[in-house]
């Protein structure tokens, strides 16, 4: 490990700072801006330190300055810059504390697409926190923090400009008194969004929510190797958006006890109870990022579930679990009962010849008391295998009528996967997967969703190339991140067009090579295509990203070039009906720096 010196300054403060600095010529151009050439300069530091003690005060700063993928191969497309700085204060006692500050100025990111790559942005933000601790012996310890943030960006393409901010504060305490060992739970977090318009044809949709939440859980131990565990939650929020409002709350109960009386069975009971199921669900969906969900399952929604859970050991490899659950629910202004079976058969061999397989069988049975509603089927199967030096593993599972949130109403879902790798020659190593899944609630129509992907890569001493592959098609939630699978499996109103209908498919690739020592070169191709649909809009977009970076090392000196390429075009909202075409070059000279 290195000794680095120390700079004192005084008696009291000691630092350290290292980094790097650079300066080279850029030329960017495109078919929305007037070609520009310049010389500039680059760069970045770590500077670290301590007042009196690194236990009494600790700091750091961390400034980055036009730093992109061309010019260091970073991750940013454009000349990026950034500081972060944080401090930790009385860290050798009972009251510690900390205090952090970020901002990123014009860096690139990605809004995300279910399953596949997303669009390419570009924007600022800025974040700061706080946080204090009390650590008192023989008292319950508690620990608070306050964390703020905010960013705005816009997708290349589009000309409509996408917020966010968040304000955040937590309490959280853990004790352990008599055996019992608690934890409790405070947040208060306050958003505010404004959903990028390019995937819904211009329509702008923003909101702000407000939810509070309290969690409070303990357990303790009980004979035959059990424990019993007992939790508590509240949850309140308010939001509106795009001229809807909503307000709701929920408590949820519930008392879980396990034992084992014998080292092949084990068994587990427990009730649950949640006084508005409105709300529980709602809060999910602000949860994942909706503005003002609107569900409605009655004035006075709420459920109560018992259940019980058994595994037994019969054989070696062999195991049976058992599940019952009894739901009441009053729903729609209806109060309804619905008792839910699950047998499921596991069975685990490991061969030589076979190799290693998992398979389990089994069924999901529905009734209520109005009658029985249907079976339906579980299986599936895991294997892994070395053969004439491959290795392989795949895998398949299906479940049919499994339970939601909705006594009433279940889902059916289907995942595989396979992979394989292989030594090819002393040298030349091969992987490749392949994976999928699809998810649907067999009683609404529309709202399932379906995602695969591909990828495969060979590695020879210094050089890689692979390539990959990834398709999505289903239900999605417009969120000020990217579009993500819905969390709940009930419809809600949402204010605008915040359910999608996406399509979209994306792939790639990458080589990288290092022909001989000290240089290194890498080059990724990547192109993403989504079309939305909403019940009144269309919006179709396209993204391709062509990035190549080489640097070559001279003791504490690189030389390093780089080029990228961007076209993009993003539904009704790109600049002028065109996709936006963007290049810049960079060469360069950088050197390693320590000067204390």
């Amino acid at each position: 490990m290195p000794a680095w010196a120390q700079l004192k300054v005084g008696d009291d403060v000691s630092m350290t700072m290292n980094g790097t600095i650079g300066t080279g010529y850029t030329a960017d151009y495109g078919n929305t801006q007037l070609s520009d050439h310049s010389l500039g300069v680059n760069g970045d530091a770590n500077i670290t330190g301590s007042f009196y003690n690194p236990n009494f005060l600790n700091f750091y700063v961390r400034p980055v300055y036009n730093r992109s993928q061309e010019n260091s191969g970073s991750g940013s497309l454009t000349d990026s810059s950034s500081i972060s700085a944080g401090a930790g204060i009385f860290s050798g006692t009972h009251f510690p504390g900390s205090v952090s500050f970020g901002k990123n100025y014009d860096s690139t990111g990605n809004y995300g697409l279910p399953g596949i790559q997303g669009f390419t942005t570009r924007g600022d933000s800025t974040q700061f926190g706080i946080g204090w601790s009390e650590l008192l012996p023989g008292l319950p310890p508690l620990t608070a923090s306050y964390y703020q943030s905010s960013s705005s960006s816009t997708i290349f393409g589009s000309d409509e400009e996408d917020r966010s901010s968040q304000r955040n504060f937590n309490l959280q305490s853990q004790y352990s008194l008599a055996g019992w060992i608690m934890a409790a739970r405070f947040a208060d977090i306050w958003t505010n969004s404004e959903l990028p318009s390019f995937l819904t044809a211009g329509e702008t949709i923003e909101g702000n929510e407000h939810s509070k939440t309290f969690v409070f859980n303990t357990n303790h131990r009980l004979p035959m190797q059990g424990g019993v565990a007992l939790g508590y939650s509240y949850g309140n929020f308010s939001g509106e958006g795009n001229g809807d409002s909503t307000t709701g709350s929920n408590q949820s109960f519930s008392a879980n006890a396990n034992l084992r009386p014998w080292t092949r069975f084990t068994t587990s009971f427990g009730v649950e109870y949640d006084t508005d199921l409105t709300g529980l669900v709602e809060q999910q969906l602000i949860g994942a990022g909706s503005i003002a969900p609107q569900v409605d399952l009655g004035s006075n929604s709420h459920s109560l579930s018992m259940y019980n859970f058994d595994t037994l050991s019969i054989a070696k490899g062999l195991s049976a679990s058992v599940s019952l659950n009894r739901t009441q629910q009053e729903v729609y202004g209806q109060s309804v009962a619905v008792n839910h079976f699950s047998g499921i058969v596991n069975y685990n061999v490991q061969k030589p010849l076979w190799g290693a397989f998992n398979f389990y069988g089994g069924v999901n049975d529905q009734s209520s008391d109005a009658g029985h509603q249907g079976t339906g089927l579980v299986a599936g199967v895991n294997f892994n295998k070395k053969i004439w030096g491959f290795e392989l593993g795949a895998g398949f599972g299906y479940a049919q009528d499994v339970q939601t949130v909705l006594a009433t109403q279940v889902t059916s879902d289907y995942s595989y996967l396979a992979n394989a790798r292989r030594a090819l020659t002393r040298h030349l190593l091969w992987n490749s997967n392949f994976h999928g899944y699809r998810t649907g609630l067999g009683q609404l129509e529309g709202s399932g969703s379906h995602a695969q992907g591909f990828g495969t890569d060979l590695q020879y001493r210094g050089y890689a190339a692979g390539v990959t592959y990834g398709s999505s098609y289903g239900t999605a939630l417009l969120t000020a991140t990217g579009l993500v699978q819905p969390p709940g499996l009930i419809p809600p109103g949402l204010g605008g067009n915040q359910f999608l209908l996406e399509n979209g498919s994306a792939y790639s690739a990458t080589v990288s090579a290092t022909p001989i020592s000290r240089w290194t070169m890498s080059a990724t191709y990547s192109k993403a295509i989504s079309d939305t649909t909403t019940p009144t809009l269309y919006a179709a977009s396209s993204s391709k990203v062509f990035t190549y970076f080489t640097t070559w090392q001279l003791r504490k000196i690189s030389l390093n070039a780089g080029y990228t390429n961007l076209v993009q075009g993003t539904g009704a909202a790109t600049v002028g009906g065109l996709p936006v075409n963007f290049s810049s070059f960079y060469i360069g000279i950088q050197r390693w720096f320590k000067p204390f």
